[in-house]
């Protein structure tokens, strides 16, 4: 271990450590979907009497909190989750490090990524939150330093970990489900890189292995749901990003056939219950909505109302008008029999879908999370508001520019790749893609910030890549810099 890299270390564990002492673990007061992995948690444990199906969870994050709840009660976990989460940041932070160490550019480049990965506001935001986030950041960022490490080793048993790797990702967020097509691609770009179009055969192997390594850990899943809910599969077939969607656009204007008028009239009625239970706007500590020039340009892109929480709100009567119960097989049966009624609403609202789809593709830049929904002045909450809007401001230009760039850099590169030093920063950019493309293919609105959120730190590094490249390319002119 190299001395700055132990420098580095110490102060890095010193640093999480002291946030993990001055925070406060947030449990209901983010408002999100953290009553729901502690449930799950505790019907792994057998310790709840709550029949609510929660097979459409993830369910890795709750088999992490199961030994917490486990040992310190549902009372007292939260603190001991939290600071476990807070040493996954700081774990991530050293994987991150050596990741960075790779890219043979300025010593201090890794140091300054890294640093700014602590100092991230929504890198501290979520190591507080019973949320998942933190989790799957860690598992994420393994699986780049295996692909990145095995890149050039090209180890057989270094591709199954990474195979097990992207599995266990999946488990830990549902998105993520489309993850392991863009490792595949990352595999195939190393292996054209070292063996060409004609070496490809040589992948077989890899790729075997792999496969292996992801359906292992998916059919292990797999075969528990077929065993406690009935079902054999990831997630129970209801569980689609439709829902977020469509119920966002029902109206009753919706001319819809006769037999599926009162599934309208169901729909009708939950939005209009959300509407009066909810304000258009809920404004944050540090909102930049108190922009009324942002706040327009918000309103006229974002859903009315939330989607999936009108379809949460319709869910009982939907189950009671087709003599149904809460649980995972006839919650399956209520997603086929939705979607007709969702396909004719759909073919109605075209426009609108295509308008949220481009709404989620901007929500990708924004940064993972920050402020809480409450007054209390903790955590993030504790800074002044000025400095929570200027991080959010700087945050999506960075993430917009990185994109756009990466984008660029990987159409008029790719073709150089061979010649390339640091080559390995297509790998980056082939992962950091899977959010945009993912995000405006499911639709997912306004949960594209926080879904991204394990790509942060990839991001950061890629904007501090680019603008060293830029850097030395105008030192450069007349013999342009090979970046």
């Amino acid at each position: 271990m190299d001395k700055k890299f132990r420098i580095f270390t110490i102060c890095s564990f010193l640093y999480c450590l002291l946030l993990a002492l001055v925070c406060h673990p947030v449990v209901m007061e983010s408002q999100g979907d953290a009553p729901a992995y502690i449930e799950l948690a505790k019907q792994f444990l057998g310790m709840s009497d709550n029949t609510t199906d929660l097979s459409s969870r993830q369910p890795l994050y709750s088999l992490f909190l199961a030994p917490f709840i486990s040992i310190w009660g549902e009372n007292g976990f939260s603190y001991p989750v939290m600071y476990c989460q807070f040493f996954m940041v700081f774990l991530s932070s050293l994987l991150l490090y050596k990741l960075f160490e790779k890219f043979l550019l300025f010593k201090s480049f890794p140091l300054i990524i890294t640093i700014l990965y602590l100092l991230n506001l929504s890198t501290i935001n979520y190591a507080s939150s019973i949320l998942s986030e933190t989790f799957s950041l860690l598992i994420f960022t393994i699986i780049v330093y295996v692909l990145i490490e095995n890149s050039e080793k090209d180890r057989i048993s270094l591709w199954f970990v990474l195979g097990l790797l992207a599995g266990l990702m999946v488990l830990a967020r549902f998105n993520m489900l489309g993850l392991p097509v863009f490792i595949v691609l990352c595999m195939l770009l190393i292996h054209y890189r070292h063996y060409g179009i004609t070496g490809l055969k040589k992948s077989i192997y890899p790729f075997l292995y792999y496969f292996l390594g992801l359906l292992l850990v998916l059919n292990i899943w797999s075969l528990y749901n077929l065993r406690e809910n009935g079902f054999y599969g990831v997630f129970p077939p209801y569980h689609a990003g439709q829902r977020w969607a469509i119920p966002a656009t029902i109206k009753r204007t919706n001319h819809i056939s006769g037999k599926y008028k009162p599934l309208l009239e169901i729909f009708v009625k939950a939005r209009q219950k959300y509407e009066k239970e909810n304000p258009s706007i809920s404004l944050k500590k540090g909102s930049l909505l108190e922009n009324q020039a942002a706040q327009r340009l918000y309103l006229s892109l974002k859903p009315q109302v939330n989607g999936y929480q009108v379809y949460k709100l319709a869910h009982d009567d939907l189950l009671k008008y087709f003599d149904l119960k809460d649980n995972s097989v006839d919650n399956a049966r209520l997603g086929y029999l939705l979607k007709p009624f969702y396909k004719e609403i759909a073919k109605q609202n075209r426009a609108k879908l295509t308008k949220f789809r481009f709404y989620s593709l901007i929500n990708t830049f924004r940064a993972g999370g920050t402020t809480l929904a409450v007054d209390e002045k903790m955590n993030i909450n504790a800074l002044p508001p000025v400095l929570v809007k200027i991080y959010k401001v700087i945050f999506f230009c960075m993430a917009a520019i990185t994109f756009l760039v990466a984008a660029l850099f990987f159409v008029f590169k790719i073709k150089s790749i061979k010649e390339h030093k640091n080559w390995k920063v297509f790998i980056l950019i082939i992962l950091i893609s899977y959010f945009p493309v993912v995000h405006f293919y499911a639709n997912v609105i306004s949960d594209a910030n926080r879904f991204k959120f394990p790509a942060e730190p990839l991001i950061i590094g890629l904007f501090i890549y680019f603008v060293h490249a830029g850097s030395e390319y105008l030192k450069m002119k007349i013999t342009p810099y090979k970046f």
